[in-house]
């Protein structure tokens, strides 16, 4: 992307334009009263990772207990081959180890990567609509949380694809509609940073809300001087606290700190590239624009999905890796070892994405310390498991989340998998549910609240992971 690290050493203004009507709305307010806004960022890829390249075990722990470890406890050596790419991020990582996509896992026969896509963040059941593809019957979590807390002026969410994977599957709108990716950093650039002279314009709607902004904030606060002489003096001191922050506002507004946009993504003379430089360009593109517009607040949600890519990237001929390797892996080390290398690789590319977050001051931290990057595939593994469920977590999230561990869950929920037994891990509804908590949505579930288990008892998929 031409001038794609302009912006990285920025300090970008978090909630200035878009979030200043709201300042006097309480229920609006960052917490802290003017803290950076928690946000959050997926990256979400295909095939899921090799289950024993991707976990760690430094002092033999068992498969059949809960425990957990500091990231910090164990020498970059020894750190597993899909992780040790985030090594240099470990005090600011949350992994976790054998969740299970159990509503998935017990929903109906059919495409194993259409249940795990429309399960991984709805945790709802499909809707068959041909003979295999299906739809939700749920919302997905971003978008329930991008409904809920953003403000006005942003996008709710924003969702981007690398590989040309454009349609359905993973994110559901609160109709349960399926949300377009987009593929095309140019239409992504023009959609999201729509310019004015030098400076980003906040979303969809800044331009009508800046224009009365001021107007409003004047009355609200000539209001409050009017209620005042009635007050008892605990109410007055919170008035005078609201009016403080009014008075910000409207000083903000007055005398605004630019939040600059990247430059257009240049990516017009890919035609007739390698498909591995059209996916790397596409892929550090479209990162850098949601990295831009999460820095400049511009939606609380942004989503990345990494398709598939090209055999060529992990040293091989041009083969198409799915069908040639990935149904392979539970029976053949080589297809094992080469999903060795498409996952470490992953892990490098979201690696660099955290290099670039942690780079930009925002409030008492970096941007990466204000959200948390949810790293997450459609399945457990390559050879279409749905168990061993591996999710990694990048960010404070605020001081939301405490970072710096490898949480593993023992395998003792009675719903069997393909590959791994009888027993499975700790259902992944519980991180969807701690997703939108954190985020400070006062809600108990995300898609199904129950199933019934293998040996007829009733699996609790309400509540967070307790460990988070």
């Amino acid at each position: 992307m031409g001038g794609s690290n302009k912006f990285t050493r920025r300090t970008f203004l978090a909630g200035a334009g878009a979030g200043a009507g709201s300042l006097f709305l309480p229920s609006l307010l960052p917490a802290g009263g003017g803290e950076p806004n928690p946000r959050l960022f997926f990256v979400y890829t295909m095939q899921g990772v090799v289950y024993p390249s991707w976990s760690m075990r430094p002092s033999g722990q068992p498969e059949d207990q809960d425990w957990e470890f500091d990231l910090n406890s164990v020498s970059e050596n020894d750190w597993s081959d899909n992780l040790r790419p985030l090594y240099r991020h470990r005090n600011k990582l949350v992994c976790l180890d054998n969740l299970a996509l159990h509503s998935a896992l017990k929903d109906i026969t059919f495409d194993q990567h259409q249940l795990g896509q429309n399960h991984s963040l709805t945790g709802s059941n499909i809707i068959p609509v041909a003979s295999a593809t299906a739809v939700a019957s749920s919302p997905s979590v971003d978008q329930i949380i991008g409904a809920a807390v953003a403000q006005p002026g942003q996008f709710p969410t924003l969702e981007l694809t690398v590989g040309g994977f454009t349609e359905g599957g993973v994110h559901y709108d609160l109709n349960t509609r399926a949300l377009h990716l987009e593929p095309d950093p140019r239409v992504a650039w023009a959609r999201i940073f729509q310019q004015g002279d030098d400076a980003v314009t906040y979303g969809p709607y800044a331009s009508k809300l800046a224009g009365h902004q001021g107007d409003v904030l004047e009355l609200v606060a000539a209001r409050y001087e009017t209620l005042r002489p009635r007050m008892g003096l605990a109410d007055r001191r919170k008035l005078e606290i609201h009016l403080d922050l009014i008075r910000d506002t409207q000083y903000r507004l007055a005398n605004p700190i630019e939040c600059a946009a990247p430059d257009a993504p240049d990516t017009e003379n890919l035609w007739g590239s390698s498909p591995q430089e059209i996916y790397e360009r596409t892929l550090q593109s479209n990162r850098d624009l949601l990295v831009a517009a999460l820095a400049c607040n511009l939606s609380p949600v942004a989503s990345l999905q990494l398709t598939s890519m090209p055999a060529p990237m992990i040293g091989l001929p041009e083969v198409d890796l799915h069908f040639e390797y990935a149904h392979q892996v539970p029976n053949s080390q080589a297809s094992r070892d080469i999903y060795t290398d498409y996952g470490r690789l992953h892990a490098q590319q979201v690696a660099e994405l955290l290099d670039l977050m942690d780079s930009i001051p925002e409030g008492n931290g970096t941007l990466l310390d204000n959200c948390l990057v949810v790293f997450l595939s459609e399945m457990g593994d390559p050879g279409h498991e749905l168990a061993r469920y591996n999710v990694t977590l990048a960010g404070g999230l605020g001081g939301r989340i405490q970072t710096g561990r490898y949480v593993h869950y023992a395998n003792t929920t009675p719903i069997a998998s393909a590959w791994y037994g009888p027993t499975s891990g700790k259902s992944h509804h519980h991180l969807l549910v701690s997703l939108a908590q954190k985020m400070g949505l006062d809600i108990d579930a995300v898609g199904l609240q129950a199933l019934e288990a293998d040996d007829g008892s009733t699996l609790d998929l309400t509540g967070p992971l307790a460990e988070l």
